[in-house]
């Protein structure tokens, strides 16, 4: 520890901390300019200057790190003077305004002048002509604004991982442009505008719409993705203008996607939904919530009094909240009396969390997102991390690149953080199972784990042992594609440091055999000795912001709340003094075998749209139009609420109360922002109302008080209320004790390594199409928001450039992607990122349903043909 004096004030602080951090930790003010926390000092502004006893000359508090016995003063009539002459310098050509200027009221020059006492400029030079770039997508560039601080430099590079931006020209006519001179073309973070001290880089959805001072700012989480970002919703006039996140007290240090910064269109989209509607005569026709509640209830109550309750299913939503998802499926087991309740994460993530129950005691992650960034050794298999969860991938970056962890990508296609790797396994499509049994191979053959840890702390190592035995290198080859010296290789790199994480995600999990991929790479997890060290950790990756939730709440066919087992039903139902089935339901897939059978009549969706989401959408459409009664509860009038019999409009999570549970089990706090749209309803409002229909008590006064009844009835959520949480929520078990979190034990599962397939090539369909996820969309949401549809329209099918000359394909050439379910029309993008023989494209565009194309998961087989 360095001890030291700041303006008569003594400090003690570790070594190597800067003047301008141990001022701050004592309460001094230092003023700067081009200084961001998370970021390298740039140096840039001289703002921060201060005096140090025995030196010569004021030397930059943000990069002059304290020693012993210093003696550091932070303001004087010199430090005035010189801190008064940068800003004057700043102001020669810096256009005055700030009237018209969107950074008016938060611009840090503007706020350094007028505290520093600058009323005049002093220099005059000729004005440099301004570069205005105006033709960028969302970002607007003003070069005559820019203080050349670097920060929009730097994030890119030091945090964003990108690089979009450098320094041009020279001396006084230096500029920052792209880096390759034209129209900017990036991740679309936002991060370079909120790191902008001045108006040079602007928000261009919100140019103009508001002042500063006249934003009223709401705490919540973004709805966009599993990593659960801390956000500010910016509002006026009750409608939401921009959103934001602080450095300070967030899980995410202000860092947010393209999603979160500009994904929030769709709360004010003039498409949104403002009425109950009702098929009358063959049409959908906008009616009151009186007739259409009395409706519904009327249907449901017909048909479980003539066909019984297991006629009737239900599919809740990840993006709904948890007070949302408890309510809708204690209504379906309550008060209808089915199991059959589902969602979108059946096919995935519900499979991946059964696993880690099976494995670890622990229904979800096992860690905490931040231990990527201070991993050792990360493994990251079937996932593009960047995609799934933008900013859980950002210290993913950070640790291979800075901190010189080994990194291990192990995904079909290239991704972002490849370029960070230091170990690649580009295997075929499905045969991720093999290439994860590979890497144990050689982790036992090579003696690269600690043997005598395992056999004290994980169970069943001969199940895994016997696997593995039979598990021959030549079928690994053959299976995966990827030779054996490469696997060998990559799990040396990995094994290479401590502090391992594993990470597995959408290609992994979402396969007709994900359960089994899953096993697979949570057995190479505890073989690597992952859940219990430091720094290490185990996650399977959250594509939608509460899935984690949506399963905690007992949204699942084989769950009850709280995961608990369907023979705790007796239990349940007594907190809610109703009767709950304990046979298991029918899962989102099964309910549609169930409905072309003839066995299912009714199906109620809450946030769930099965014609965009679900695969084989052409036999899912067809189920669904047999259907007695449909009812489509959503903000917009979705693809499967056009053929709804009843639509209820809900609110947007900016519009209620609410929680989200993220992908690390963190537990966090939705406020409303903005008044809701028309007649909309939070969802579990609409649930409670629904139930009084059908004669069963389902009242509550608030979120807040469905919450009350949620830490009674799930184990891991007891004893929770809201003011627990704070800003940054709370990770669950909430209480700590040993029956909410469940015994953490570590076992072996049994896994399967099927035969490896050599590729054909001469089929019909000769290419593996894979259906992933957008960078800047998810779900169905954000392609209703304007400002992301400018960056990416529509559904591109991603194509080898050797495949793509052999057809005769150009980019942005119209094709047709054909297999034997159906057929998509797509426009062709040429890629690397793709081998030859696979192509990629995302599921999350209406207008092009390419789930028309697959029988079960994310993977089917195609034949693809320019459009005539």
């Amino acid at each position: 520890m360095i001890r030291a004096t700041i303006d008569g004030k003594k400090v003690v602080v570790p070594e190597e901390t800067t003047i301008l951090k141990a001022a701050r930790q004592a309460g001094i003010h230092i003023p700067t300019l081009c200084y961001m926390d998370k970021l390298t000092p740039m140096i840039a502004c001289r703002i921060c200057l201060v005096e140090v006893e025995g030196t010569d000359k004021p030397v930059a508090a943000c990069n002059t790190p304290v020693v012993d016995d210093m003696v550091v003063t932070t303001q004087s009539e010199e430090l005035t003077r010189l801190r008064k002459e940068a800003i004057q310098f700043l102001l020669i050509d810096h256009p005055l305004e700030c009237p018209v200027c969107d950074a008016g009221g938060e611009c840090d020059l503007q706020n350094l002048t007028y505290a520093l006492g600058v009323t005049q400029k002093e220099y005059m030079l000729e004005a440099m002509e301004p570069k205005i770039n105006y033709d960028w997508p969302l970002i607007e560039h003003h070069s005559d604004r820019c203080v050349r601080c670097l920060r929009c430099i730097n994030i890119c590079w030091e945090v964003q991982g990108f690089g979009a931006y450098r320094l041009a020209g020279q001396g006084y006519e230096t500029y920052i442009t792209t880096v390759d001179g034209g129209p900017l073309n990036c991740d679309f973070c936002g991060q370079c505008v909120q790191a902008c001290p001045v108006g040079a880089l602007i928000h261009k959805p919100y140019k103009f719409k508001a002042r500063s001072w006249e934003l009223t700012r709401i705490p919540s989480v973004c709805p966009h993705c599993g990593r659960g970002c801390n956000v500010e919703l910016h509002v006026k006039d009750g409608r939401l203008l921009r959103v934001m996140s602080a450095d300070e007290e967030t899980i995410n240090n202000g860092n947010l996607c393209s999603r979160g910064f500009f994904g929030y269109g769709f709360v004010n989209s003039p498409e949104r939904l403002s009425a109950p509607l009702l098929r009358k005569s063959g049409e959908l026709t906008s009616t009151t919530w009186e007739e259409a509640l009395d409706y519904v209830a009327h249907k449901l109550r017909q048909i479980v009094e003539e066909k019984g309750p297991a006629a009737v299913g239900g599919l809740g939503s990840p993006r709904a909240t948890n007070e949302d998802n408890y309510l809708f499926q204690k209504f379906l087991r309550s008060a209808v009396g089915t199991s059959n309740v589902d969602s979108i994460a059946a096919d995935g993530y519900r499979q991946a969390i059964r696993v880690m129950e099976e494995a670890t005691g622990v229904p979800g992650a096992v860690g905490t997102l931040d231990a990527l960034g201070k991993a050792g050794a990360i493994l990251i298999a079937g996932c593009d991390l960047a995609k799934e969860m933008p900013v859980a991938s950002l210290p993913v970056i950070w640790a291979a690149r800075d901190r010189g962890a080994r990194l291990v990508i192990a995904n079909p296609v290239e991704t972002k953080l490849d370029n960070f790797a230091t170990s690649r396994l580009r295997y075929r499509p499905g045969s991720e199972a093999v290439l994860l049994g590979g890497l144990m191979k050689a982790i036992l053959e090579d003696g690269l784990y600690d043997r005598s840890s395992v056999q004290d702390q994980v169970e069943n190592e001969s199940v895994l042992r016997h696997a593995l035995e039979k598990l021959s290198w030549e079928a690994v080859e053959k299976s995966t594609g990827v030779p054996i010296a490469c696997v060998q290789d990559a799990a040396r790199d990995f094994m290479g440091k401590e502090g391992r994480c594993v990470v597995f995600g959408h290609f992994l999990m979402g396969q007709l055999d994900g359960e089994n991929s899953a096993a697979a790479a949570v057995n190479l997890a505890l073989l690597a000795g992952s859940l219990g060290a430091e720094n290490g950790g185990i996650f399977p990756s959250a594509l939608w912001s509460n899935v984690q939730g949506l399963l905690d709440m007992g949204v699942a066919p084989d769950r009850l709340p709280g995961h608990q087992r369907l023979s705790e039903a007796g239990a349940v139902g007594k907190a809610w003094e109703r009767q709950v089935p304990e046979k298991e339901g029918l899962s989102a897939m099964q309910m549609i075998d169930a409905i072309e059978r003839g066995e299912i009549f009714a199906l109620y969706l809450m946030g769930a749209d099965p014609l965009v989401s679900f695969p084989a959408a052409g036999r899912v459409e067809a189920a669904l139009k047999k259907l007695e009664l449909l009812v489509v509860q959503d903000p917009f009038l979705t693809e499967t609420g056009k053929i709804a019999h009843c639509v209820l409009p809900a609110a947007t999570a900016a519009e209620k109360e609410g929680t989200f549970t993220n992908a690390e089990r963190r537990i966090q706090r939705l406020r409303p922002a903005i008044g809701r749209k028309g007649q909309s309803l939070p969802d579990w409002k609409i649930v409670s109302m629904l139930a009084g229909k059908m004669g069963v008590s389902m009242e509550y006064a608030s979120a807040g008080a469905i919450m009350q009844e949620i830490s009674r009835v799930v184990p891991q959520y007891r004893g929770l209320s809201y003011s627990d949480l704070g800003s940054m929520g709370l990770q669950w078990p909430s209480n700590g004790d040993a029956e909410a979190r469940g015994k953490i034990r570590e076992r072996f599962l049994p896994v399967s390594f099927p035969d490896g397939q050599e590729e054909n090539e001469k089929g019909d369909y000769p290419f593996t199409l894979l259906i992933g996820p957008s960078l800047h969309h998810v779900g169905t949401l954000t392609t209703r928001t304007e400002e992301l549809l400018n960056i990416d329209p529509e559904a591109v099918v991603e194509i080898n450039t050797e495949d793509a000359t052999r057809l005769s394909i150009a980019e942005g050439d119209r094709v047709i992607a054909r297999s034997n379910m159906g057929y998509a029309e797509l426009k062709a993008k040429i890629s690397g990122r793709c081998p030859a023989g696979v192509l990629w494209t995302s599921p999350h565009f209406p207008k092009q349903r390419v789930n028309v194309l697959t029988t079960t998961g994310f993977i089917c087989r195609v034949m693809l043909e320019k459009k005539a």
